[in-house]
């Protein structure tokens, strides 16, 4: 019982220690962008809420991709031959493709109406993409850097 809890206090902090990181970003990428930041617990709560619509986004973008694909579910490819796995590939280009794109105009977006310039501003959907990508950038490198870390002190034990 212990090792349960255990666990799952090590991975709702590591969330936790992520949402911090990732509304830091939030700010870095703003300040390079349009050269004004959000306050810190401002980046806190839209990053919040980026993760809440990040959830639906992939919702979506599963059941989308599943038809578009013409898959019903993945048990259907549980009892076909192994010829017929080679044909979940383009389901995840889709699926791929169509969350990036759903998830980056949300979120610009969001942004957009969020974030404020310089002069107070809001600063509309394209650059709104624009600080969501470099943010998304910088994240995933950080988290890359994170995993290659981990994976190289994990094979050293």
């Amino acid at each position: 019982m212990m090792l349960g809890g255990f666990f799952w206090l090590l991975l709702f902090s590591g969330f936790f220690l992520y949402w911090a990181l990732d509304a830091f970003i939030l700010q870095l990428s703003s300040q390079l962008i349009i050269r004004s930041k959000p306050r810190y617990w401002d980046a806190v709560g839209i990053t919040g809420l980026v993760y809440v619509i990040e959830a639906v986004v992939g919702v979506v973008s599963v059941f989308l991709s599943m038809a578009l694909v013409g898959r019903m579910s993945m048990g259907e490819l549980m009892h076909v031959d192994i010829s017929s796995w080679f044909s979940f590939v383009p389901w995840v280009v889709v699926f791929f493709l169509i969350s990036t794109l759903l998830f980056a105009l949300i979120i610009g977006w969001l942004y957009g109406k969020m974030l404020k310039d310089a002069q107070g501003q809001e600063i509309r959907l394209w650059k709104g993409i624009v600080v969501f990508l470099v943010q998304f950038v910088i994240t995933r490198f950080i988290i890359s850097i994170f995993a290659l870390g981990r994976l190289l002190w994990m094979g050293a034990m």
